[in-house]
């Protein structure tokens, strides 16, 4: 169960493609495009007394996002007790890895570029909560999973970090590259069957709801 979000949640550096790769009723799924994003491994203490480096906030509590105003979108997802996840535009790289270098200096610490690594999707809509419900048992409230939270977890069988980025029903799942394509299928098969809050599913999804499912490759 994540912590108290920060009041501060994360606006996402990614640059979000004009078309959901997925749309079905009450639930879109979006790839966003690549984003420069590093893990860092630092001491709590350590942490507390850089507080910020490179734009990056590292005074969040445990499994919440921090953005920094003025710094294009950057944000930080605190995802273990040593561990943060550090995004930003990928026309920055070089720059943002270089404040990296100068602000951590000679502190006891871990860097990462897994820029490469990593797919992100985003699950919105009125229904996306019922969406992840179909892999994954993490309870997605509000009272629970506000925005500004993220934790990693699992969804069927692949390893994830979630994080809700706005209080609105949205949701940016992350992944190995190697899994998006297992998680997309997954979600593709899911998405027929799924009705917004207060909707009844029927049990031949595909038939009822194939009007209003498609893909982007097909619009």
């Amino acid at each position: 169960m994540a912590d108290n979000a920060s009041t501060s949640p994360a606006t996402s550096s990614r640059p979000t493609p004009a078309t959901p790769s997925l749309i079905g009723d009450g639930a879109s799924v979006t790839r966003f495009a690549p984003c420069a994003t590093w893990v860092l491994r630092i001491a709590p203490d350590t942490a507390s007394d850089v507080a910020s480096v490179a734009g990056f906030e590292l005074k969040g509590k445990l499994n919440t996002t921090t953005a920094s105003a003025g710094t294009n979108g950057r944000e930080a997802y605190r995802i273990g007790p040593d561990e943060w996840w550090l995004m930003a535009a990928t026309d920055d790289k070089a720059d943002v890895a270089r404040a990296l270098g100068t602000g951590l200096g000679n502190r006891v610490h871990s860097l990462v570029d897994v820029s490469d690594r990593q797919v992100t999707f985003r699950i919105d809509g009125p229904a996306s909560r019922n969406l992840l419900a179909t892999g994954m048992p993490l309870d997605l409230h509000d009272s629970v999973f506000p925005a500004g939270s993220c934790t990693r977890t699992l969804f069927a069988k692949a390893e994830i970090v979630i994080a809700r980025p706005a209080v609105a029903p949205s949701f940016d799942i992350t992944v190995n590259r190697s899994f998006a394509d297992y998680l997309f299928g997954l979600w593709k098969d899911a998405i027929p069957m799924i009705r917004p809050p207060g909707q009844t599913s029927h049990r031949d999804g595909t038939a009822t709801l194939g009007h209003s499912l498609r893909s982007a490759s097909s619009s």
